[in-house]
C-alpha cells in the first residue's frame, strides 16, 4: 500500500492556508462547518479539528465556540 507523502490533517492545513493567502477566504469570513469540512476532505472530525487547531495556533484563523471558525484579521 502506497502512502501519501502528506498526512490528511496537513493536507487540510495546506489547502485552507493557501485559500487564505490567495484571498479566496477573506479576513472575517466564516469557514465551513466541521461536518462540511469532513465531507469535503473525506476525513474524520478529529482530523478536521486537528487541522483547525493547527491553523488557529499559527494565527490564521480564530475559533469562536458555538459561533464558528473565522479567518483571522491580518495585522
Amino acid at each position: 500500500m502506497e502512502r501519501s507523502p502528506e498526512l490528511p490533517f496537513q493536507r487540510i492545513v495546506n489547502d485552507l492556508s493557501a485559500q487564505i493567502s490567495e484571498g479566496t477566504l477573506l479576513p472575517g469570513e466564516q469557514l465551513p462547518t466541521v461536518t462540511k469540512l469532513c465531507q469535503t476532505y473525506g476525513v474524520s472530525k478529529v482530523t478536521v479539528l486537528k487541522a483547525l487547531r493547527t491553523l488557529a495556533d499559527e494565527g490564521q484563523i480564530r475559533i469562536v465556540p458555538r459561533w464558528g471558525t473565522f479567518v483571522a484579521d491580518r495585522p
